[in-house]
């Protein structure tokens, strides 16, 4: 994400997933004064969506997965088990 706002001297970059950029997200110092107004519970995303085409975006479908109560990862468990998304290891050599 850094090498990318440095590259292509963007605003900020941010993670995309589904139709929402979101956090990780990196901003340029030109936008702390707006980053340090922010208020509420909705943290920068209104920034970044104000934004529009001036934000990087890096794919991270698996930010559409959300998991904020004990009921919620325990479905994912259930679902996933407790070794999706991690590499198997290979029983060669």
């Amino acid at each position: 994400m850094v090498a990318q706002l440095q590259q292509t001297h963007a605003l900020a970059v941010a993670a995309a997933y589904g139709d929402t950029l979101g956090v990780p997200a990196i901003f340029d110092q030109s936008l702390l004064p707006a980053l340090q107004n922010l208020e509420g519970a909705q943290g920068a995303s209104r920034l970044l969506a104000s934004l529009g085409q001036a934000v990087g975006r890096v794919p991270f479908p698996g930010g559409l997965l959300d998991v904020d109560t004990p009921e919620q990862y325990a479905a994912l468990l259930a679902n996933e088990g407790p070794t999706a998304g991690r590499p198997t290891q290979s029983s060669e050599g």
